[in-house]
């Protein structure tokens, strides 16, 4: 445990308002710690009393904010919404579906049985393959639908 609190630079006190040790650093050096990103002072938001939060900006802890001031956040940041993401198109998804290794290898087994077919001139040659491609066509159908379903 010594070695650890050594290692980390934890058995050097502290005077008042330094920042804590950063991992990796070397003993002695000056590196500066990180600045809160949200909020005024030393805290971000989440780490400050909720009545600070409300002070900070400029609301009622029981009324919350006046509808004057809402409406011109509102107009100035818009809503707290995020953007809806895109979802892929039906025909990405469906081309997604084929991009499976077992798949892949049934595709080809099926060319190769339409291929064979062909030079050799069997008659119903092309009943294997065009089974094999119905069922991954079926099968992409209700990948599809499950996804589109979920």
């Amino acid at each position: 445990a010594a070695f650890l609190l050594l290692t980390l630079g934890l058995d050097q006190p502290r005077a008042a308002g330094a920042s804590a040790p950063v991992l990796g650093a070397r003993r002695g050096a000056d590196v500066p710690a990180a600045k809160p990103s949200l909020g005024d002072g030393d805290f971000p938001f989440h780490a400050k009393p909720p009545a600070d939060c409300v002070k900070e900006l400029g609301a009622d802890l029981d009324t919350g904010l006046d509808a004057a001031v809402a409406a011109e956040r509102l107009a100035k940041h818009g809503p707290n919404r995020l953007a809806a993401a895109k979802g892929k198109s039906l025909l990405r998804q469906f081309i997604d579906q084929f991009d499976d290794s077992l798949v892949k290898v049934l595709l080809v087994t099926a060319a190769v049985s339409m291929a064979l077919a062909v030079a050799e001139r069997e008659e119903h040659g092309w009943v294997e393959p065009l089974v094999i491609v119905t069922i991954l066509v079926l099968n992409a159908v209700v990948g599809v639908w499950q996804q589109r379903s979920a």
